[in-house]
Parts: structure tokens; C-alpha cells; sequence
């Protein structure tokens, strides 16, 4: 081969990889800073990390957990952050596949299924709500998953294998502003171990009590013995 040509294939080789290796720092340059930019967005609130909508609308989706929520084996997902409802969770803000829950152990997900498929989860964990989504990553995990009647029956028909999904002792229904948002709980010898707490801020909704049927709970004395849902009635 002519040595020249030799030469300008070699110059020309030479080129490709260095504008190969500028062009990487310079996407990866704006992958860092748009990463940085959306992270301003991310808020904490005591167990999470979460986002507003951009559009305005009344609700926020989880991000991840804080610190502090690392560190706890039982987690609850509010109802609300200061005013706003939880809808469920978004990988917009990390650019990452999935929301991190891995470190807890029991996971009360409330009324948030937005996007619940794309919570990581630990193995052997307990989850309580969710989307018919997350069960997929409930039988590769070996955990148990706790849904509504509605929703258990609805898994039932679409997996064969669905002995890791279990229908609720107890589920909360809020029915706000036209809208049946359902929260997952639990029960130990009939005693329910966790209320959603909520404060509609900037509304002029306030609970009068939780029914089932047309009789007011009474969370002191009455026991769950079936299946039971508790509907909130509102003044």
C-alpha cells in the first residue's frame, strides 16, 4: 500500500476517535447537566423524595426515598404531600429504569399506582396496593403483594401463577372529587395497623368518618373479620 495513503487512512482514523471521544464528554456533558436540572425539581418530604406536575395539576408522583426513608424497614405512602395527592411514581427526574424501594421490607403504597411497575423492590418484601404491573416484579422478587377484591381477581385471570398475590383483609376508598382512590392495608388479630392520614388543604372536604355500609367504624372496638372496605364519608 502507498505510504501516503497509509498516512491519511491513519489521519483520518486518528480523527474519528478523538471527535468519537469529544462527542461522548460533550452528550455525556448535557446527560450530567440535564440530570442536574431536573434534580432541582425534586423535593423532600419526611420518608420521600417527590415532584410536582409541571403542568399545574393537584398532585405529585414519588421519586424515590430520603435519607430517612432508607433507613426504615416499613414504609407508608401518604395520601398527600402538603396538599397535593400522591398519584404514584416517575424515573423522569434520574433518568433512571426504576424508583429505588429496595431497603424496605413492608411497603404500604396507599392510593399511588401511577407507574407503581416501575418501583425496585427488595426480595421477600411485603407490598400492600399496586398495579397488576408490579406483580411481575412481586414473583421475581419472592415477595407477597396485598390489592383490593377488584384487582385481585383481575391478576388471578391473568397469571396462572398467582399464589403471591393476596386479597386485602381491609381497603380504604376514599371517593373524592369523583374519584374511588383506594388505600391497601392491613390487619393483626382484627385491629387495622394503618389509617391514611390525610389534610385536604385549600378544599372544603372534611371527613366525617369511615363507613362500612351505612355504619360508622369505630376504630377503637370493631374488628375486621372478612373482607372489608371502609368508605370515607365527607361534610
Amino acid at each position: 500500500m502507498n505510504k501516503k495513503l497509509i498516512i491519511i487512512i491513519s489521519s483520518v482514523v486518528a480523527a474519528l476517535i478523538i471527535g468519537g471521544i469529544a462527542m461522548f464528554f460533550i452528550i455525556d456533558g448535557i446527560y450530567k447537566n440535564d440530570i442536574k436540572n431536573r434534580k432541582k425539581f425534586e423535593l423532600v418530604y419526611e420518608d420521600f423524595t417527590y415532584a410536582k406536575d409541571e403542568d399545574g395539576h393537584n398532585y405529585v408522583d414519588i421519586t424515590g426515598l430520603s435519607d430517612e426513608g432508607k433507613k426504615k424497614d416499613v414504609i407508608v405512602v401518604p395520601f398527600q404531600i402538603e396538599g397535593y395527592i400522591v398519584r404514584g411514581f416517575t424515573t423522569y427526574y434520574s433518568y433512571e429504569d426504576y424508583v429505588d424501594f429496595t431497603t424496605a421490607k413492608t411497603i404500604y403504597l396507599g392510593a399511588a399506582e401511577y407507574q407503581s411497575e416501575r418501583l425496585k423492590i427488595g426480595k421477600n418484601s411485603t407490598i400492600y396496593g399496586g398495579n397488576l404491573g408490579l406483580y411481575k416484579k412481586v414473583l421475581k422478587t419472592n415477595s407477597d403483594q396485598y390489592v383490593s377484591e377488584n384487582d385481585y381477581n383481575s391478576i388471578a385471570k391473568e397469571y396462572k401463577n398467582h399464589d403471591k398475590i393476596h386479597k386485602a383483609s381491609v381497603v380504604f376508598d376514599f371517593e373524592y372529587e369523583n374519584h374511588n382512590y383506594l388505600y391497601v392495608s392491613s390487619d393483626t388479630d382484627g385491629k387495622i395497623n394503618y389509617v391514611p392520614e390525610f389534610d385536604l388543604q385549600n378544599t372544603n372536604y372534611r371527613l366525617k368518618g369511615w363507613y362500612n355500609g351505612d355504619t360508622q367504624w369505630d376504630f377503637s372496638t370493631d374488628l375486621v373479620t372478612d373482607y372489608t372496605v371502609l368508605t370515607a364519608e365527607w361534610r
